[in-house]
């Protein structure tokens, strides 16, 4: 009878949510007033350490910035007054089938260097904006989604081999990338490829704000490289080496 009313209990417990969310990663950067509000709907304040559940909701004020880590070292910067979601998370390098990463990218400023999952399963790694879905298979990018007419994406820098799909939503049409370049997703589903310009690039580095508060990720040229050292505390993450792409 105990365990009969152990197993109810559980049961409870696991709808009500009452059972602890697993952590997909850490903030390893911070600055200003940010906060992440979770499925129940409880929010609670994002500083350095703190935890990043699947599927919270990213907010970040005016003037306020915050670079998080995944548990595979993907890499994702979130600029001022912006805001996302991590709805697909799966780490697992026994089994590479198993791998995925997917975020939902509201109005804002964010930039992402992507992990081991697009080593083990690239075909799953998928960013959404607001206009376009975009296919990540190992790459540097900054996205702009702050246009009310645009979304606005940044190739910083693709190792030789890889790629990156970009769909629009509207239109389905779609755009494979395979070199640093400049893509706008307009509303009416048209993309739109160009050079990618000095500007863009410092853009998408610092956040598109002049004040970048040492959050910006440097210029890693070629993923070959390693990509990040943490600017606010280089201890937050233990045991997690470098990651380096292979072409």
């Amino acid at each position: 009878m105990m365990k009969k009313i152990g197993t109810i209990v559980l049961g409870f417990m696991l709808l009500s949510g009452w059972a602890k969310a697993e952590s997909i990663g850490l903030i390893v950067a911070a600055q200003g007033k940010a906060s992440a509000v979770d499925t129940a709907g409880m929010a609670r304040e994002l500083a350095l350490q703190s935890e990043i559940m699947l599927n919270d909701t990213v907010k970040t004020e005016a003037k306020s910035r915050l670079q998080l880590m995944l548990s595979d070292d993907t890499l994702l910067a979130v600029g001022e007054s912006s805001e996302l979601i991590i709805d697909e998370y799966v780490y697992n390098p026994a089994n590479t089938a198993d791998n995925a990463f997917g975020v939902k990218m509201g109005k804002g400023v964010f930039r992402t260097v992507t992990g081991k999952i697009t080593d083990l399963n690239p075909d799953r790694f998928k960013v959404k904006t607001r206009r376009a879905t975009i296919g990540i298979r190992g790459c540097d990018l900054g996205f702009d989604t702050t246009a009310e007419n645009e979304d606005k994406v940044a190739v910083l820098a693709i190792p030789a081999g890889k790629k990156i799909i970009i769909t629009a939503t509207e239109s389905g049409d779609m755009l494979t990338v395979e070199t640093p370049t400049f893509v706008t997703i307009s509303s009416r589903g048209i993309i739109v490829q160009r050079d990618l310009t000095t500007a863009d690039r410092k853009a998408a580095q610092q956040g598109a704000a002049s004040d970048s508060g040492g959050l910006e990720f440097p210029d890693v040229g070629s993923l070959t490289q390693p990509v990040f050292t943490p600017a606010a505390d280089n201890s937050v993450i233990q045991n997690t080496a470098q990651h380096t792409e292979q072409p």
